[in-house]
């Protein structure tokens, strides 16, 4: 039995997470609005023993005390949304301090506190290599200097301060988690649906893709795995451009992908976000293949498949 705290659990990623949980297992939710989390989690009739809410703002302090009490896994999810929204300067605030305030804070919490945390998973973002074109991206790889990369860099910074605790730390760069609940996947769907699909900037950009059923198993085999620790890219081993994305789109849905997103557009409609999109990233999950993690959907073409045409 594995008993969570998780900060985030309400997301796109966490509510997937809460779902593929066990009957053996429990969780408590760390939130702003507690109330309103455990509401979501009971809708969601996740196997695992719900055990409330404790109310946290991450960015301005330490978590409660109590939220630790039988706790032995801290999962953290917390992040304001890059996906939604124009990169608006208090937007920018909000995204940079969701995430590094709030794991200094938990950091610093288990550094003082008295808790009884064997592992913390910290979920930050690929975001961290910038978008250095065609080159290889592993888990050795220099980190980037654009904004992206400067939140991602000062989020796992206080995470060092554990290297010499008896915590395992698991820090998880996510890739773009594709899935029909949530997350970018269905604003990318929805053109097709419409009929006015195709490639965004010149599609030749590498997308950092991962199935969301394969995101979450990752993070639970490397929560299981007592040997795992550190840094991991969470990534499809099989990287795909743009244009190969959209044609797997296109072919699932039977519709044609003859509509450009002109990269003018896209920066005219989404400002800062709009680079995350136009922009490469190839990424590989070095250390999850050297660890033997089995990827269910490794090709754009079986992930996308399998989300949009499930049944052929």
């Amino acid at each position: 039995m594995t008993c969570y705290l998780i900060s985030g659990a309400t997301g796109f990623v966490g509510t997937n997470f809460l779902l593929n949980l066990t009957s053996e297992d429990q969780y408590r939710v760390l939130s702003r609005d507690p109330a309103n989390a455990a509401k979501r989690c009971k809708s969601l009739n996740s196997p695992a023993e719900f055990l409330g809410g404790v109310q946290w703002e991450p960015t301005v302090g330490d978590p409660p005390r109590n939220a630790f009490d039988t706790i032995d896994t801290l999962v953290n999810f917390s992040g304001e949304s890059v996906a939604t929204g124009r990169w608006t300067e208090s937007k920018k605030k909000r995204i940079y301090e969701s995430r590094v305030e709030g794991t200094k804070n938990l950091t610093h919490f288990l550094l003082r506190g008295s808790h009884s945390i064997k592992t913390f998973m910290s979920c930050s973002a690929v975001g961290y290599y910038g978008f250095p074109g065609d080159a290889e991206l592993t888990e050795l790889s220099a980190a980037g200097s654009d904004f992206l990369s400067t939140v991602v860099q000062d989020w796992e910074a206080p995470l060092t301060e554990l290297e010499h605790t008896d915590i395992r730390v698991i820090t998880t760069r996510l890739g773009v988690p594709l899935g029909l609940d949530g997350g970018a996947f269905p604003q990318m769907v929805k053109p097709f649906k419409m009929f006015v699909g195709g490639r965004i900037g010149s599609g030749q950009q590498w997308v950092p893709w991962i199935h969301i059923n394969d995101c979450i198993a990752a993070l639970t085999f490397l929560i299981a795995d007592t040997r795992c620790s550190g840094i991991y890219n969470v990534v499809a081993p099989q990287s795909a451009t743009n244009m190969q994305l959209t044609a797997a789109i296109a072919k699932s849905l039977k519709r044609p992908a003859i509509f450009p997103m002109p990269a003018f557009i896209l920066r005219i409609l989404l400002g800062g976000f709009a680079e995350v999109l136009l922009e490469s990233q190839w990424v590989v999950p070095q250390r999850l293949i050297e660890a033997s993690f089995k990827f269910t959907h490794s090709t754009i073409d079986t992930a996308v498949s399998n989300l949009l045409s499930p049944n052929q």
